[in-house]
């Protein structure tokens, strides 16, 4: 994967451990580094989460574009 331009990644925020991905800096041809970011509406606003892609994009020797899809889940409601 040395030629690698474009790297997307999705996020569960609800299920996210808070872990970054190792080896993302040996990615010399990386370009874009595109996000999707999903979360609760009721519990987060995504701000863990792209905290932590904004760091990992600046800190890429390349400093590659980046780019966030943010989707809000909507908890059911039952009204019964």
């Amino acid at each position: 994967m040395p030629n690698l331009r474009r790297l997307n990644l999705g996020f569960n925020e609800w299920d996210w451990g808070g872990t970054t991905p190792v080896g993302m800096e040996h990615l010399l041809s990386l370009q874009n580094i595109h996000v999707t970011l999903r979360h609760d509406t009721e519990t987060t606003d995504g701000r863990v989460a792209r905290a932590f892609a904004n760091y990992a994009a600046q800190e890429h020797p390349c400093r590659p574009s980046f780019t966030i899809n943010d989707h809000r889940r909507r908890r059911s409601v039952d009204y019964s």
